[in-house]
């Protein structure tokens, strides 16, 4: 849990993950997420599940 708390210390401070993030699906697609995250041929290394549409303008 210790990684968890770095990261989020981290995300509070300031650091851009945006690079990281290679998938973005809305909530109600998180089926289709969560499998795009458990297929190894899709090239996924960071899915984002969005909660809303009010934090991210990047397209899915």
């Amino acid at each position: 849990m210790e990684e968890i708390d770095d990261a989020l210390l981290a995300l509070r401070d300031g650091v851009d993950v945006a690079p990281l993030i290679t998938h973005r699906f809305p909530l109600d697609r998180a089926a289709e997420a969560l499998s795009v995250a458990a297929e190894l041929a899709a090239g996924s290394s960071k899915v984002l599940l969005r909660l809303s549409d009010r934090w991210d303008s990047a397209p899915t």
